[in-house]
């Protein structure tokens, strides 16, 4: 498989970053957060914070399938040459953030 680096000023999806990181600091100086304990209160922020790097990763991977170059032909390593092209080819991806869900294209006989 071949790898395309993505530029960092091709990641739309960062622009949203702010109001994905803002309801955690939010919940932190909730009157009513303010008396937990240490435990629950890293529970909240892992939770918390690890949605917003898998809403990230999910970010990173919706942008590489846009960049993902397209191939008039591909050479499996069963040496099968496959021409037929579909689009919007879906699969979950388990990260360790999360579940992400991966867009790519499909290349069969």
């Amino acid at each position: 498989m071949t790898c395309c680096a993505i530029p960092a000023s091709a990641t739309e999806q960062d622009a949203d970053a702010p109001a994905q990181f803002e309801p955690l600091p939010r919940r932190l100086i909730d009157e009513k957060n303010q008396r937990l304990a240490l435990g629950m209160l890293e529970a909240m922020v892992r939770t918390g914070g690890g949605e917003l790097l898998r809403w990230h990763i999910s970010g990173y991977l919706d942008q590489r399938s846009v960049e993902e170059p397209i191939h008039m032909c591909v050479v499996g390593e069963d040496g099968v040459s496959r021409r037929h092209r579909r689009e919007g080819r879906k699969r979950r991806l388990e990260s360790c953030f999360g579940d992400v869900i991966v867009t790519r294209r499909g290349y069969g006989e």
